[in-house]
């Protein structure tokens, strides 16, 4: 969808990028993982997160960004360090995909927690969430553009679509 005017920034598992106007930021195999868009559309600084769990261990030697509450945090004062301000970001959501329908574990519904978690994490910081494209049992995968905020989400068997 880029059609080579803006460069891409790919983000990994357990990683977050900060970018400027303009890149597009994309997180590729969103299945139970989520990725949490933040961006400040007053100076186009954007960031990504590709969260791998919810909740970080108590043992500090063990936290990462690939925890919700670990990158979300990290993510947020590093933008706002970039000249953010925090009322001005807005987050969009992709992922969270219960990706096998036969676990009913609460503990193995990774997708859901992490659903949860972003979404307390960023009701605690005082940032909307303007859209999402969460839940089901399908991967995705997500183009954030910093251009503008949008971001466009593409599912093999569901198609895409802008959020």
């Amino acid at each position: 969808m880029n059609g080579g005017e803006n460069p891409v920034t790919p983000v990994g598992i357990g990683e977050y990028r900060i970018a400027y106007n303009p890149t597009i930021l994309r997180a590729m195999g969103l299945g139970s993982c989520v990725g949490v868009f933040l961006f400040d559309e007053k100076i186009k600084v954007s960031g990504l997160a590709h969260i791998l769990l919810p909740d970080s261990p108590n043992d500090p030697k063990k936290r990462s960004s690939k925890y919700a509450d670990v990158a979300l945090r990290e993510m947020i004062r590093e933008m706002e360090e970039k000249g953010c301000k925090r009322e001005n970001l807005k987050a969009k959501i992709v992922g969270g995909a219960q990706m096998f329908d036969f676990m009913d574990n609460e503990m193995l519904k990774i997708g859901e927690r992490n659903i949860r978690s972003v979404r307390s994490i960023l009701d605690d910081e005082n940032i909307p969430t303007i859209a999402e494209d969460v839940g089901e049992n399908y991967g995705r995968t997500m183009e954030a553009y910093t251009s503008d905020g949008r971001v466009h989400v593409r599912c093999g068997t569901k198609g895409e679509k802008w959020i």
